[in-house]
Order: structure tokens, then C-alpha cells, then sequence
């Protein structure tokens, strides 16, 4: 199922996500988090990947924030 988050951009959530609505708050959070360099970023990601489990968008952002990181056991 597709929605939009707060840019209006398209979204796509995996089939399976219950509350699909909470999984796009969760993702909207992330991305301002992201923007505003806040601490919340990981839990607001982990939110979305809990109510969203195989969200590609959300895994790809925790991987990217991995490699953020610059540490080499996370680039696994």
C-alpha cells in the first residue's frame, strides 16, 4: 500500500503492516529527527521498522546510518 509522508512523497509500506498509519507517523518522525541531527532518530526508525517490518525504505535508512557512523564493524 502506498501513502505519502510530509513532503508528499510516495511511500510504500509492506503488506503485512497492520497500522499503517503509525508506521508513516513512525517514518515521518525519522526523517525530521534525521533533519534536525536528534537523538530520537534511531528510536523514531526503530518505531518504524517494529510497526513496519520489511519496510525497504526504513532498512535502507538504518543502513545508511550505519555507514554514518564511519565504524567498519558496522559496514557489514
Amino acid at each position: 500500500m502506498t501513502g505519502q509522508d510530509q513532503f508528499g512523497y510516495d511511500v510504500t509500506l509492506p503488506d503485512g503492516t497492520t497500522d499503517r498509519q503509525a508506521a508513516l507517523d513512525a517514518w515521518n518522525r525519522t526523517v525530521l529527527a534525521f533533519l534536525a541531527h536528534a537523538r530520537q532518530t534511531p528510536d523514531h526508525l526503530q518505531d518504524a521498522l517494529r510497526l513496519a517490518p520489511g519496510f525497504a525504505m526504513a532498512s535502507a535508512c538504518q543502513g545508511l546510518f550505519c555507514l554514518l557512523q564511519a565504524r567498519r564493524e558496522l559496514v557489514a
